[in-house]
């Protein structure tokens, strides 16, 4: 069990994740680790409490900021400000200069903020997403064109062969 740090949320009911309160105030526990849309959000958050002084915690900053920049395929759709600036200090000298008003330094965090959300939006809809993209890893271009090889050789002779072969091609690669 994980005990979840008291941060400031969008609506986690909209997520379907679990039901709080806007403003996160009390510790909760939930199993496994935080799904990445959850931290997203909360770092999301944690930006626009510092870019606009509204109520909230930004205490999980750091912790989410360093967790999402230790998975790849969230980095990389990470916006460029969260991998620039490294702490709250810098980010504000940043942030007061680029936009005037909390309204667009609003904008700007949600706008900055949408690519990776998406993503793991996207990623959380793909049970199996994980799974194909280990077993591709351990297959190379030999391997494949073998049991291709193999499945295409059998078509006219043997059709229940090639489609048994042209069955453990697809079964190699997804498992």
């Amino acid at each position: 069990m994980l005990v979840r740090p008291p941060c400031l949320v969008r609506s986690q009911v909209d997520l379907g994740l679990w039901t709080a309160s806007e403003h996160c105030s009390k510790f909760e526990i939930m199993p496994g680790p935080l799904p990445e849309l959850i931290q997203l959000d909360e770092l999301q958050q944690a930006y626009i409490v510092m870019s606009t002084q509204d109520e909230g915690d930004a205490s999980c900053f750091d912790e989410r900021r360093r967790e999402l920049l230790a998975l790849p395929d969230i980095a990389a759709v990470l916006p460029e400000f969260v991998h620039r600036y490294r702490t709250p200090a810098q980010y504000w000298q940043f942030i007061k200069r680029k936009f005037p008003s909390y309204a667009e330094r609003r904008d700007f965090i949600w706008s900055g903020f949408q690519t990776a959300l998406d993503f793991a939006e996207r990623k959380r809809g793909t049970p199996a997403g994980g799974t194909v993209k280990e077993g591709l890893a351990n297959l190379d271009a030999t391997h494949i064109q073998e049991l291709w090889a193999k499945a295409l050789a059998r078509r006219s002779d043997d059709p229940e062969g090639a489609i048994t072969a042209a069955r453990t091609l697809l079964e190699s690669v997804c498992n």
